[in-house]
């Protein structure tokens, strides 16, 4: 499974797009990318 694009504005980020078509074993299908920039800026 590849990642999403996120959108923001100036008060708020949003996905457009559904990140998941199967919400089975949820857990191990969704994860958090902690080499993405914006987990990155978001950690600092």
């Amino acid at each position: 499974m590849s990642g999403c694009q996120i959108k923001f504005d100036k008060t708020s980020g949003w996905i457009e797009n559904p990140v998941l078509s199967n919400y089975d074993n949820l857990e191990k299908n969704l994860f958090f990318d902690t080499d993405s920039a914006l987990y990155k800026t978001e950690k600092n």
